[in-house]
């Protein structure tokens, strides 16, 4: 029975869309989906530049995530612990409004160049991992599902744990590591209820988040993948 509806498929001849069946499939060999990260224990910070100040407050031990390969990814260790404040003025709209601006979370090392929630290369090398969330204003509407976020800024400018940065010195140490006029960044988000820890979960816009928890603060950490708003 031949079609009514007038689709585009049956508009070809038979001949044609045996063409474009064999397309599709060389379209689908060429690219194949992606390789799930892993998650492995890392032991305590040695990686270069890090201060022993900061180094006296992580964890021990880390974590290495590796690719297909086997071969680390990144490195991260967390802080021992996060800081929590009670304020009338905690930001709406966080998942983690309860953390304190520019908290430390964190050192995360690069063994090889990866890329921000913008889309922004980060290269190879050591950064700190400082919590914030993004304004409220209009050139940030729609660029992530929530407003927590990770600033990474190189170990070589961010030597003191307990540094009280203002927003405005945070997003510039930041841009030392983004090497742009935007901060680097890492989308933050609370795992899913049931989750596993340390695990790296891939979501279903194919973003690898890695799961852990500093004490009883659970966090979801975006290694890989961007924005598209």
């Amino acid at each position: 029975m031949s079609c009514t509806r007038g689709c585009l498929p049956c508009a070809f001849p038979r001949y044609n869309r045996t063409i474009m069946k064999r397309w599709l499939l060389l379209a689908l060999l060429a690219f194949p989906a992606l390789a799930q990260l892993t998650v492995e224990p890392a032991g305590p910070c040695a990686a270069d530049g890090v201060s022993d100040g900061v180094k006296a407050v992580l964890a021990n031990p880390g974590y290495r995530v590796k690719d297909s390969s086997g071969a680390a990814f990144v490195e991260v260790w967390l802080a021992k612990a996060v800081p929590t404040e009670k304020s009338a003025d905690l930001p709406r709209g966080a998942d983690f409004a309860s953390i304190p601006a520019n908290a430390l979370l964190g050192v995360i090392r690069y063994a090889k160049p990866g890329g921000d929630f913008r889309g922004q290369p980060i290269p190879a090398g050591v950064y700190t991992m400082r919590y914030n969330v993004h304004p409220e204003d209009g050139n940030h509407q729609g660029v992530a599902p929530g407003r927590d976020f990770i600033l990474l800024m190189p170990v070589a400018v961010d030597k003191d744990a307990a540094a009280k940065l203002s927003f405005d010195e945070a997003v510039e140490l930041s841009r030392k590591a983004s090497g742009t006029a935007h901060p680097a960044v890492l989308f933050l988000s609370a795992p899913e209820s049931g989750a596993k820890f340390p695990a790296v979960r891939r979501n279903s816009e194919n973003h690898d988040i890695l799961q852990v928890k500093i004490g009883a603060v659970e966090l979801g950490i975006t290694l890989v993948g961007k924005s598209e708003g």
